[in-house]
C-alpha cells in the first residue's frame, strides 16, 4: 500500500534535510534541481512560502513559492513555484498534495509552476495543469564550436564595471525584455543579489557601447559542474538588426570556451523566440531539454 506523505510548512530545522534532498536530485538530474534565484532563498528570506512533504519524518519533497513583480507589460505579477521530488515517491501524488497546500496558503493571485524534469512534467500533465509557456534549453559542445563571423561595426566591446554600469544594464535589460515575466522588471536589488553570487565574474559580463551608450550585453556564468552558460543576452530594441546580438554571443562564447575552457555551454530561450533560436542554431546550439510552465487552477482537479 502506497504511503502518502504529510505536508507542512517549512521549518528552520528542516534546512539540512532539504539541502540534502536538493543535492541528491541535482546529482540525479545532472544539473541544479532549483534555479539560482530559488536555491539561495531556501530558508534565507521571509518573502517566500516553503513546504515540505514527509514520510516517516523523512523529507521526500520540497516546494518554494515566491512573488514575481509585474513586468513592464504585465498588469499583475504572479506567484512562481518550483518543486523538488525525491526518488521513492509517486510524483503525481506528492506534487498534488504540495500544490493543494500552496493553493490553501495563497488564496489570491496567479500561481505558476516550472516543471524542469521529466518527472515534474509528467506529474503536471497528469494533474491536467494548463501549460502557459515552454522554455527550451540549448547546448553547444566545445568540440562543435567554431569562431563566429560578426559584421557589426561602430560599437565597442568591453566588460561590466560594477560601480559604473548598473543603471545602464537595467535600462537595456528592461527595454529588451519588456513584458517578460522573470527578466522584464529587474531593479538594483535584483542586480546586487546576482552580483553577490559566488559564480559572478565581471570578465564574463560583456557589454557593448555605441558612442559611449550601452546598447547590449552578454552575461555568462560557469556552473559548479563546469558547464558554461549564456545567462542573459540582450540588445536594446533601438539597436536591433545591426548584428549586435551575434557579436555579443561570439564574445560570450569565446570567453567561456577560451578563457574558462568549459566543455559545453547551455542557454535558455522561449520556444516561440524564433529569431533567437535561428541565431543559436546557426552557430551549433541544439535543443537538449524542454521545460514547461504551468498555471494552477483555483479548483485543482484530482489526478
Amino acid at each position: 500500500m502506497q504511503v502518502l506523505p504529510t505536508i507542512r510548512q517549512y521549518e528552520s530545522s528542516d534546512l539540512a534535510l532539504v539541502l540534502l534532498l536538493i543535492d541528491h536530485v541535482s546529482g540525479r538530474e545532472g544539473e541544479p534541481a532549483l534555479s539560482d534565484h530559488k536555491s539561495h532563498r531556501v530558508s534565507n528570506t521571509a518573502d517566500v512560502k516553503e513546504f515540505v512533504a514527509l514520510i516517516d519524518e523523512h523529507i521526500v519533497g520540497y516546494l518554494q513559492a515566491a512573488w514575481h513583480r509585474a513586468s513592464t507589460l504585465e498588469e499583475d505579477g504572479h506567484w512562481a513555484i518550483e518543486a523538488v521530488l525525491g526518488d521513492s515517491v509517486v510524483g503525481t501524488e506528492v506534487l498534488s498534495l504540495l500544490l493543494d497546500a500552496v493553493l490553501t496558503e495563497i488564496p489570491e493571485g496567479k500561481i505558476r509552476m516550472w516543471a524542469s524534469t521529466a518527472e515534474l512534467v509528467a506529474a503536471a500533465e497528469a494533474l491536467r495543469l494548463q501549460k502557459v509557456r515552454q522554455l527550451l534549453r540549448l547546448r553547444l559542445e566545445r568540440s562543435d564550436f567554431l569562431p563566429i563571423a560578426v559584421f557589426s561595426k561602430g560599437a565597442e566591446i568591453g566588460t561590466f564595471v560594477i560601480d559604473r554600469d548598473g543603471a545602464d544594464f537595467l535600462s537595456v535589460n528592461n527595454a529588451a525584455f519588456a513584458g517578460h515575466p522573470e527578466n522584464g522588471a529587474l531593479n538594483h536589488g535584483d542586480l546586487a543579489e546576482r552580483i553577490a553570487q559566488p559564480w559572478f565574474d565581471a570578465e564574463g559580463f560583456v557589454v557593448i557601447r555605441d558612442c559611449g551608450k550601452m546598447i547590449g550585453f552578454c552575461w555568462t556564468k560557469v556552473h559548479e559542474n563546469g558547464t558554461g552558460e549564456i545567462y542573459i543576452i540582450a540588445v536594446h530594441p533601438e539597436s536591433t538588426g545591426r548584428g549586435i546580438g551575434r557579436r555579443l554571443l561570439a564574445a560570450g562564447l569565446e570567453h567561456l570556451f577560451g578563457k574558462r575552457a568549459v566543455p559545453s555551454v547551455i542557454l535558455y530561450t522561449e520556444s516561440d523566440n524564433y529569431a533567437a533560436l535561428k541565431m543559436y542554431e546557426s552557430v551549433g546550439f541544439a535543443i537538449d531539454r524542454e521545460m514547461g510552465q504551468y498555471e494552477l487552477p483555483r479548483h485543482q482537479p484530482n489526478g
